[in-house]
């Protein structure tokens, strides 16, 4: 018999979603403000350009984990109902962000590989230009993905007694099922891919002559590369533990815990940009100080409204 989550586990693992997803989603506002504000001068550079896709993204997929997750994990019930604006919409739009988040990251990477092994395609093809039109394929692809998804019957749904997000599918043709393993193979081995690809880059800046003589822009473009590497990383720590967490032999409250640690790799993988940014990334910083000094630090006597003002002019 299928043991029930008691009022204190739904608590506990409401907290455990609500206080990461919180932290995380603030932290993403936070990069969001610095991106307005300096975005005259990073829209010219390919990894702004594809981070504040991954960081819209992170946003998405960490207010469904506030909007959905964590309240139907609190009480066991679906309080927006099961209408497409309050329920499925928003859950399509979780699905959106995964692909988004994966296949932005694997894109990143790609730029970043390119920079340092064909840095003249790179120029080229990672051009401004050039990555708006690969991130609108990119976009292309997720979209076709999604509709596919529905198209044969599937739908995101979040399981409140269980406490996990999945995609249920009633159709069972065999079509259906060979684009069901793709979609699984493709998030196996992307994140594994970009693994090997930052490797090759690490080897070739270690082995390089260029390594012992950078000029300002090959330092600009390593310190980017280690801003993507944990991009990866974390990516396949995700799939994995998708994969291995549920396969685990515990039973009765503990598989409770078990699917809300997964919910939990999802969201420490969605605070991780905002976070390397905030700490290594000299221009996300200088524009977020920018922003809280002129919003919390005004002279004595300046009102918050003034403060705010001086935000917009810098923005503009």
């Amino acid at each position: 018999m299928q043991m029930e989550p008691t009022l204190a586990i739904r608590v506990t693992c409401a907290v455990l979603i609500l206080v990461p997803a919180m932290a995380g989603f603030v932290l993403q506002i936070v990069v969001t403000i610095a991106f307005l504000i300096g975005w005259k001068t990073m829209k010219n550079n390919s990894f702004y350009i594809i981070m504040v896709q991954i960081i819209s993204c992170n946003i998405c997929a960490l207010f469904l984990d506030l909007y959905i997750a964590f309240p139907l994990t609190l009480t066991g019930t679906q309080y927006m109902g099961d209408s497409i604006l309050l329920y499925r919409g928003p859950l399509f739009l979780e699905g959106v962000a995964f692909h988004g988040l994966l296949l932005l990251s694997f894109l990143l990477t790609l730029n970043r590989a390119a920079a340092f092994f064909f840095p003249e395609m790179n120029d080229d093809v990672f051009s401004p230009k050039g990555t708006t039109i690969l991130s609108t394929g990119v976009w292309m692809y997720i979209s076709i993905i999604v509709i596919l998804d529905y198209a044969f019957g599937c739908e995101k749904q979040f399981l409140k007694d269980e406490f996990y997000f999945r995609y249920h599918c009633e159709c069972t043709l065999s079509l259906r099922l060979c684009f069901a393993n793709f979609i699984v193979y493709q998030s196996y081995v992307i994140p594994p891919t970009m693994i090997l690809l930052y490797v090759l880059v690490y080897v070739r800046i270690r082995l390089s002559y260029h390594a012992t003589t950078r000029g300002s822009n090959t330092q600009v473009e390593v310190r980017f590369l280690w801003q993507t590497i944990p991009l990866g990383i974390l990516l396949s720590i995700q799939m994995i533990s998708f994969t291995m967490l549920p396969k685990l032999p515990v039973s009765g409250y503990g598989r409770f815990f078990v699917t809300t640690a997964t919910n939990l790799v999802t969201i420490f993988n969605n605070m991780t940009p905002p976070t390397i940014l905030l700490v290594y990334n000299r221009d996300i910083r200088k524009y977020a100080r920018q922003a809280f000094s002129n919003c919390f630090h005004s002279s004595a006597g300046n009102s918050t409204r003034k403060g705010y003002c001086r935000v917009l002019k810098i923005y503009k």
